[in-house]
């Protein structure tokens, strides 16, 4: 069978050489290490340290913001300085109202997400209540009404130049550029490029940063003019602007190309042009012509007018128009004013499709009577009522014939109409009765085109005309009219329509018209008809009355028409810089705080200076620091995100593939749990530093012993998690500090946590009195008691929390002291001739079975080499080597195997040098078929009790005979190799190498006593090699071998 296994052992060699470079190639460890791995460890102290420094440069930089914030807050406290002490004169005028309308909803979000981020939530949420983009919309297309209707040209109205007539207003390149989308996007091109060049202007005139804050740059408006251009056909000037512009100069021609391939299609907007006549009547220019009308006292009609008679000026004969003067009082314009604020809505136009809001009526409007308003505007309702009956000697019905409250702002317009209705109704109105009740500075006349007629608004003035000629009772058609603009200021008017069927009594012996067509029905015919029809009339009037005040069609606040809505705005202004000032306050603030989680995360910096090895050797500090860069710099991130430091806040990113990932955390928090359990520690020692009777200078946060406890809980042992919830509720206790809750922990997520572990225990008492403790849940204690009873955690358990034997923990602990024997050292000088000459110095710890001990098996520089392969290994990423992680519950270890065909040959050398070593002490034969195992633990690094035979039941497969642990540096406390069976611990030392059998030499029988584990590692990093001896290789010096007896094949 000679050949037999010479064929067997080179298959053997070639299959685990396959198999050792295809485990070598495979990626399988993705995360980097920073248990056994103190490069690693000082590479995280080091990056601490960077974004440290990060951090410092971030507080500069925010700084730096406040400067930018302070500059954002004098470019927006413009409106109220201007405004202070004149709010009403400074928002009549429309510049101020867009400005500020604009600036309130564009403006103050530019300045949100300069100040978006966790800090000063109680700002960010004010800051929010802001105009709608319906309110800015409307605000730009009044701008265009009265641009349109005075045929104003683009510059003037920047300047604040309206009509002739200089204002005090200017609009800024925002507004302009604005006012220019409005008119692309309405497919008003030439419109467009007259407001865009006038913001370009205006940016090139007054340059200034705040606009790249606030979202305009010149490269911005050249984009949009070009497009317009391009729009246009004029390719020339849309190049021109494109080429003037640094930013779009390069790529100028394939910007033409492309807005020549996607012109904007032409589509319907909302922008009104107006007739050429508007801005003839509605003008400043527009002076009436002198006329030989009087003025003469109204006295007949009622007896009232005798005693009172009203001021009649006649402005129109033909067909009659009047104006009364002096109708109603300031004091009754005071009380209208300021009760029916609350009730404008926008006004609707009716036809024969219903009635809607429309473009070419813009004004709020309010009914009156009205069911909501007061009992007082009520009577004076019905005093106007009989005024207006008086002065027009038509009939009024208080309740049937409501009046129509208006309020017009700047831009505020009832396009060319006539009054009558113009269909197949039965009724239509006679007349119309107009109450003037403010000033208005500039626009807002009613304008008479065909009669070369304005009426300017004056309070307390009434026009009254006819919409039906009143001897044939056809349409007036000479009496079409329409309302100016209102350029500054707003318009404050009441109108009430005169309808027919209110005559019936008063004028009963009415003609009939001859150009209005009725289809089979003459009024003078039908009088019980009429009675009864206004009767029924005055009934749905009053219902649907009440059906619309009650009602509430307001969606959306109106800042164009409502001065009272506008001052609001501008103490909200007030409000918002006041808020915005504090904000700043809230990034001192914030700087403070950062300060102080500076000083926080600095702590491991100062500790570690000039110590960093052996400072990173202690478990605390390493688990601390893996924590604290893993979970404490997310806080930090969180409280940095926005958009000041951008920098910064990229290279924290960058930093985020480096840092440790959430499994690092919990292999450290497990690797802690090892140490407990097998050094039978308390919680509160280790978060003191003290282990197994060894006082370190590291400790452990309440954030650490919060997460333990959460690690604890998570896995169903519950009693350890008590006693690390206790632990870190005593140390926040101890030492409260304000950078926990930044952090993400408070002392009442510690005591939700506790009362649940209590609970999950059965035991409600201690929960109860933890809950009563903490102020966030002494009220609802017996709910939440409730609620954990009802939700108990299922019971999930975390196989990486093993328990340890008492044994292994006695055997592993400072208690251990090994006892004394008589088995003496001596000197190994056989079978190699080279042993005559360099002995191996042997040391028989154990007689049955036999356990050696040899001392000085490699030098100082050896083991630097070795050292530094293993390092360079279980961190290179290139050359298809990998940082080989072998972790399994029961082992925790780094490892990969030498000789490696990947490295170079002098490395691979060194371990033949060493194994050939090994072939001497143990007097077996090791080949290249059976690799060395390069070995590294880290901190609660171990390997559970266990036996290294293979104990496999398949015929022809060899096993270990024997085992040999080489130790590659001391190791003062804990990482020792103990065998339960013998009450035997062996203390890594540097040089030190272990023989021990796993099979009988007599019988080749499993030997089950040589039972063994490595302890878990306390402090530092334990390396090792261990080297298997098989039987496969003694084949030819040990050819004769006896069969056991007890392994059955």
């Amino acid at each position: 069978m000679l050949h037999y296994g010479l064929l067997r052992s080179l298959v053997h060699i070639l299959s685990l050489s396959v198999v050792l470079v295809a485990c070598q190639k495979n990626d399988i460890t993705e995360s980097t290490d920073y248990i056994s791995s103190v490069p690693n460890r000082l590479r995280l102290l080091k990056q601490n340290e960077k974004l440290l420094l990060n951090l410092y440069e971030y507080i500069e930089e925010l700084q730096a913001k406040i400067e930018t914030l302070r500059g954002l807050a004098k470019h927006l406290h413009q409106p109220q300085l201007a405004a202070k002490g004149r709010e009403k004169e400074f928002l009549s005028n429309p510049m101020n109202s867009l400005s500020l309308i604009r600036q309130m909803h564009a403006d103050w979000s530019n300045v949100e997400k300069v100040m978006k981020q966790s800090v000063g939530q109680k700002q960010l949420n004010f800051i929010r209540k802001r105009p709608k983009l319906k309110n800015v919309k409307e605000s730009f297309i009044a701008m265009h009404r009265i641009a349109s209707s005075y045929e104003l040209n683009a510059t003037d109205i920047a300047k604040g130049l309206l009509d002739g007539m200089q204002t005090d207003a200017k609009l800024s390149p925002l507004e302009c550029y604005e006012m220019g989308l409005l008119y692309f996007n309405g497919s008003l091109y030439h419109k467009a490029v007259e407001w865009l060049e006038t913001a370009k202007a205006l940016m090139d005139k007054t340059p200034s940063d705040v606009y790249g804050v606030l979202g305009l740059t010149r490269s911005k408006i050249s984009h949009l003019l070009a497009r317009c251009y391009t729009a246009l056909n004029n390719l020339e000037l849309a190049r021109l602007v494109l080429q003037s512009e640094p930013d779009l100069n390069a790529k100028a021609e394939e910007l033409l190309e492309y807005f020549q391939a996607n012109k904007p299609q032409k589509v319907e907007n909302d922008l009104i042009e107006f007739d050429s006549a508007y801005a003839y009547f509605c003008g400043s220019s527009f002076k009436p012509k002198p006329t030989r009308l009087l003025c003469s006292y109204k006295t007949s009609g009622t007896p009232f007018l005798r005693l009172a008679p009203f001021q009649m000026e006649q402005i129109s004969m033909d067909p009659d128009i009047f104006v009364f003067h002096n109708v109603i009082s300031s004091a009754e314009i005071a009380i209208l004013d300021r009760e029916t604020e609350a009730f404008l809505v926008p006004a609707k136009v009716g036809n024969s499709e219903g009635e809607k809001v429309t473009n070419y009526r813009t004004v709020n409007s309010a009914w009156l009577p009205h069911v909501n308003v007061s009992r007082e505007v009520n009577l004076l309702a019905v005093r106007l009522h009989k005024r207006m009956s008086d002065l027009s000697d038509f009939n009024l019905d208080s309740y049937s014939d409501v009046m129509q409250v208006l309020k017009y702002d700047f831009g505020g317009h009832f396009n060319i109409h006539n009054d009558y209705f113009n269909d197949s109704s039965s009724e239509d109105r006679i007349a119309t009765i107009l109450f003037y009740l403010n000033d208005v500075p500039s626009g807002g006349g009613t304008v008479f085109f065909d009669l070369d007629l304005k009426v300017q608004p004056e309070p307390g003035k009434a026009v009254l005309w006819y919409n039906l000629n009143l001897e044939t009772f056809d349409y007036e058609e000479r009496n079409i009219h329409a309302s100016c603009p209102v350029k500054i200021g707003s318009k404050f008017a009441i109108t009430q329509w005169v309808f027919e069927h209110r005559q019936m009594l008063n004028r009963p012996c009415l003609r009939p018209p001859k150009l209005r067509q009725y289809k089979s029905r003459r009024r003078w015919k039908m009088l019980h008809y009429r009675l009864l029809r206004s009767f029924v009339n005055i009934l749905s009037i009053s219902v649907l009355l009440v059906a619309c005040q009650t009602e509430n069609p307001i969606k959306s606040t109106d800042y164009i028409s409502s001065p009272k809505n506008k001052l609001k705005l501008l103490e909200q202004n007030e409000k918002l810089l006041m808020n915005l000032y504090e904000y700043i306050d809230r990034l001192h603030e914030k700087i403070e705080t950062l300060r102080k989680i500076g000083k926080h995360l600095q702590q491991p910096q100062l500790t570690a200076k000039g110590q960093e090895e052996e400072f990173l050797s202690n478990p605390m500090n390493s688990l601390s620091l893996i924590r604290q860069m893993y979970s404490d710099w997310i806080h930090v991130e969180k409280l940095m995100d926005q958009p000041v430091g951008q920098k910064q806040m990229d290279y924290i990113r960058r930093m985020n593939e480096r840092k440790p990932r959430l499994e690092n955390v919990e292999e450290a928090m497990v690797a802690m749990h090892r140490l407990k359990e097998s050094y039978w520690l308390n919680a509160s020692d280790i978060a003191e530093g003290l282990i197994d009777e060894l006082q370190t200078d590291g400790k452990l946060s309440p954030l650490e012993c919060y997460e333990m406890g959460l690690l604890y809980f998570n896995g169903s042992h519950y009693g350890t998690a008590i006693e690390w919830l206790q632990t870190a509720k005593d140390l926040m206790d101890k030492a409260p500090s304000d950078v926990y809750a930044f952090l993400g922990l408070t002392r009442s997520n510690i005591s939700y946590l506790l009362a649940r572990s209590h609970t999950a225990l059965g035991n409600l008492q201690p929960a109860r009195v933890v809950l009563q403790a903490d102020p966030e849940f002494s009220w609802q204690v017996e709910e939440l008691l409730a609620y954990f009873q009802e939700n108990k955690p299922k019971g999930v358990k975390n196989e990486q929390l093993i328990r340890f034997h008492d044994t292994n923990a006695y055997l592993c602990s400072s208690l251990y002291k090994p006892k004394p024997t008589r088995l003496l050292c001596s000197y190994k000088t056989s079978p190699s001739p080279f042993l005559r000459l360099a002995p191996f110095r042997m040391e028989q710890i154990w007689e049955d079975p036999e356990i050696f001990v040899f001392h000085n098996m490699v030098s100082s520089s050896e083991i630097a080499t070795l050292q530094r392969i293993m390092e360079k290994v279980m961190h290179t990423k290139i050359d298809d080597l990998e940082d080989l992680r072998y972790y399994q519950f029961h082992r925790t270890v780094r490892q990969f195997w030498m000789p490696n065909p990947d490295l170079p040959q002098k490395e691979n050398l060194l371990v033949r040098r060493i194994r050939q070593r090994f072939s001497d002490l143990s007097d077996f034969y090791i080949s290249d078929a059976y690799l060395a195992n390069m070995l590294r633990y880290g901190y609660g690094g171990h390997y559970e009790g266990h036996n290294d035979f293979l104990n496999d039941t398949i015929p022809n497969i060899d096993d270990r005979i024997a085992t040999i642990v080489l130790y590659l540096n001391d190791m003062p406390s804990g990482g020792g190799t103990m065998f339960p069976t013998h009450q035997l611990t062996v203390q890594p030392e540097a040089g030190k190498a272990l023989l021990w059998y796993n099979l009988k030499l007599d019988t080749f029988d499993f030997e089950t006593r040589n039972l063994h584990a490595a302890c878990p590692v306390k402090i530092g990093t334990k390396w090792a090699m261990t080297q298997w001896i098989h039987e496969d290789d003694q084949m030819f010096t040990n050819p004769c071998l006896k069969p056991s007896k007890n392994r059955k094949y």
